[in-house]
C-alpha cells in the first residue's frame, strides 16, 4: 500500500509533471522542461508500481508486467536525471558519455522485456547504473559550480541532497544502517524536485524577459522602408517648392528617428517623450496624405510626466493609420486622448477608418495576425500593470484602442 509520504510525493510529482509538460508543449522552450516532466512521470510510475507489488499475486501475469514496468522505470530514471543536469548546464558534460548511457539503458531495457526476471542480475545492474549516473551528474554540477555558472550553487545542493537520499537507501538495503524504507529517499527526492522546479521556473521568467526585450529591440530598430523612402521623397519634393516645409519635415524625421533609435536598455520612457515620437510620425504622414489624414489631440498635461514602457503607443497609432485610415478612400480622422481617471492614466486611440470584424481582434492582440507591435504592447501591459488593451471595432465605423496605466505604478519598477 502507498504510505502517507508516498501519497504526498505522488501528488507533488503529478503537479510538477503537468505544469512542466504543459509549459513545454505550449511554449516549446528549453528541453530541460521536457526532461523534468518525463523525470516526474518516471517517478510517478516508480512510486505506483512499487506499491502494487503488495496487491498482485507473485504468480500472476499482472505481477510480472508490473515488475517489468518497475524495472524499466528504475533504469530510465537515472538517465533522465543526467539529461536534466546536462540541459541545465549546456556544454558542461560530454555528448559521447550521454550516448553511452543511452545505449546501455536500451540494451538493459531489451533484457528486461524479453529475458525472464530470474535469469538476469537486474539489481546488480541497477546499482552500477545508479552509482555511475550519480557520479556523472555530480561531476556536471561540480564543474558548473567551479565555473560559477548561473544556478550552479542551488543545483549542486539539490544534487547533494538527492545523493544522500540514495546513499541512505543503499546503506539500509545492505543492512549497514537501519531505518524506515523509502522515507528518507522520498523526502530527499521531493526537496530535490522543489529546488530544481524553482530554478527552472526562474529560468522561465528569464527566457520570457529576454524574448520580450528582443521584441522591444526589434521595435526600436524597425523602420518601415517604404515610410522612410516616402518621407525622404516628400522632403526632396518640398525642398524646391516650400523649403520651410522641407525643413520642418526634417525636424520631425529627426525626432522620430531619435525615438526609434533610443537606447535598447531603456525599457521605460516619459509619456510626453512617447507622445513626441507619435506626433512626429503623424506630422510626417499628414504632409504625405494631406486632407486624407486629420489628427485631434486631447492630452491632459498633468499625465505627461509618468513613466510608461517604451514604444507602447507608436505601434497602435501606426496600425490605425496604415490599416484603418489610409485604406479608406476618403481617409479619416485619428483622435488621441490621454486623461486621468480614478488614479489611472487612460489612453484612447480612436479612428473612423475601415474597421474590422470583432472576432479578429483577439488574434491581432495576441500576435496571431499581422506584426508583433500590438501583441508586444498588450504583453507588456499585462506584465507591468496587470491590464490589457481594450479594443472595439466595427466594419466601416472604425476602431478604438484603450490602455489603462495605474499612476502609482507609472514608474520603472
Amino acid at each position: 500500500m502507498i504510505s502517507n509520504s508516498e501519497w504526498f510525493l505522488l501528488g507533488a510529482l503529478c503537479i510538477l509533471f503537468l505544469y512542466f509538460l504543459t509549459y513545454y508543449l505550449t511554449k516549446r522552450s528549453e528541453r530541460y522542461n521536457l526532461y523534468f516532466a518525463v523525470g516526474c512521470l518516471i517517478g510517478i510510475i516508480r512510486t505506483v508500481s512499487y506499491s502494487l507489488f503488495d496487491v498482485f499475486d507473485p504468480a500472476s501475469a499482472e505481477y510480472l508486467v508490473n515488475a517489468k514496468i518497475d524495472h524499466l522505470s528504475f533504469i530510465w530514471g537515472p538517465f533522465l536525471y543526467i539529461l536534466l543536469a546536462d540541459s541545465l548546464f549546456p556544454r558542461t558534460g560530454r555528448k559521447s558519455i550521454l550516448r553511452i548511457f543511452l545505449v546501455v539503458d536500451i540494451v538493459i531495457s531489451i533484457f528486461i522485456l524479453f529475458v525472464p526476471l530470474g535469469r538476469f542480475p537486474y539489481y546488480v545492474a541497477y546499482d552500477y547504473i545508479i552509482l555511475i549516473s550519480m557520479i556523472y551528474a555530480t561531476i556536471i554540477c561540480t564543474i558548473a559550480l567551479i565555473n560559477k555558472k548561473q544556478y550552479a550553487v542551488l543545483i549542486f545542493i539539490a544534487n547533494l541532497i538527492f545523493v544522500i537520499g540514495i546513499a541512505y537507501d543503499v546503506l539500509r538495503e545492505s543492512h549497514i544502517i537501519s531505518g524506515p524504507a523509502g522515507e528518507v529517499f522520498g523526502y530527499a527526492y521531493l526537496i530535490y524536485l522543489y529546488i530544481v522546479s524553482v530554478v527552472t521556473a526562474h529560468k522561465h521568467l528569464l527566457v520570457d524577459q529576454k524574448r520580450l526585450e528582443s521584441q522591444i529591440n526589434f521595435l526600436h530598430a524597425q523602420i518601415q522602408p517604404h515610410f522612410l523612402y516616402n518621407t525622404i521623397n516628400t522632403i526632396i519634393a518640398y525642398s524646391r517648392t516650400d523649403p520651410e516645409q522641407s525643413r520642418q519635415l526634417l525636424l520631425e524625421l529627426s525626432t522620430y528617428l531619435r525615438g526609434k533609435f533610443k537606447s535598447e536598455t531603456d525599457m521605460f520612457t516619459l509619456l510626453k517623450d512617447e507622445m513626441e515620437l507619435v506626433k512626429s510620425y503623424l506630422a510626417i504622414e499628414q504632409v504625405r496624405f494631406k486632407e486624407r489624414l486629420s489628427v485631434e489631440y486631447d492630452i491632459d498635461e498633468a499625465c505627461c510626466n509618468i513613466l510608461i514602457p517604451c514604444l507602447i503607443l507608436q505601434p497602435i497609432v501606426e496600425n490605425a493609420v496604415k490599416h484603418g485610415l489610409i485604406p479608406k478612400k476618403e481617409g479619416g480622422k485619428l483622435c488621441i486622448s490621454v486623461k486621468k481617471e480614478e488614479g489611472n492614466v487612460v489612453i484612447r486611440i480612436e479612428d473612423n477608418g475601415v474597421g474590422m470584424d470583432t472576432h479578429r481582434l483577439p488574434d491581432i492582440l495576441e500576435g496571431r495576425y499581422a506584426g508583433i507591435g500590438l501583441s508586444n504592447t498588450n504583453e507588456r501591459l499585462r506584465r507591468h500593470y496587470g491590464t490589457e488593451i481594450k479594443a472595439e471595432s466595427e466594419p466601416g465605423r472604425g476602431t478604438v484602442f484603450t490602455m489603462t496605466i495605474p499612476i502609482n505604478r507609472g514608474k520603472k519598477s
